[in-house]
């Protein structure tokens, strides 16, 4: 859903990415960054580390977001660059929810949030693969589970620990029923778009 206002992204972080662009900084190291902050968050869920966790979840989104936008105000988009990202992505999932089911959430539930956010990713490359565009189809995109899973974890930390399962389990069966949808949501736009070729 947030990735239909990646113009307006550019424009906002655009001064930033030039910045990082000019001290060196290319959208591949920035990936990698990303993905250094979500194996962080996964070791902090698991030694139950909620508002740290929380706020590295958001440094991480905040990653992901820049590394395409210094990318594209920097003209250094490139096909491998894309390839990168996105097994770096799935790779963070892993490791993030691996913490989460380590903190005490339930693993099927955590299982089926995991399943549910890889299903997203892997449905659009599949569509693009078939020469179908993909993007803004589905609510459920990478960093909108980011932000459900920050909240679910600086809220689980601010309120009494007995619940702080409780809560971020609620969180976690909130990304699995959405990405669950967002990933039939594409399934069935592709099979339509297939039908009208």
């Amino acid at each position: 859903m947030l990735s239909k206002y990646k113009e307006q992204g550019d424009r906002i972080f655009g001064g930033l990415g030039r910045a990082l662009g000019d001290l060196g900084l290319t959208p591949n190291m920035i990936t990698f960054l990303s993905f250094i902050c979500a194996t962080l968050v996964g070791v902090a869920f698991a030694l139950k580390f909620l508002l740290l966790a929380g706020l590295l979840t958001i440094l991480t989104g905040f990653f992901d977001v820049l590394d395409g936008v210094t990318a594209r105000v920097t003209k250094q988009t490139t096909k491998f660059g894309g390839v990168f990202d996105s097994i770096l992505d799935r790779y963070s999932e892993v490791i993030i929810f691996a913490g989460i089911i380590w903190y005490g959430v339930n693993w099927i539930i955590g299982l089926l949030a995991l399943a549910g956010s890889l299903l997203v990713s892997y449905t659009r490359a599949k569509g693009e693969i078939l020469g179908i565009q993909m993007s803004g189809v589905g609510f459920a995109e990478r960093l909108e589970r980011l932000i459900l899973l920050a909240l679910g974890a600086i809220t689980a930390f601010l309120i009494p620990q007995v619940f702080g399962f409780l809560t971020l389990g609620l969180f976690v069966v909130l990304i699995a029923l959405l990405s669950h949808i967002t990933a039939l949501h594409r399934f069935f736009y592709i099979w339509q778009q297939l039908k009208k070729q």
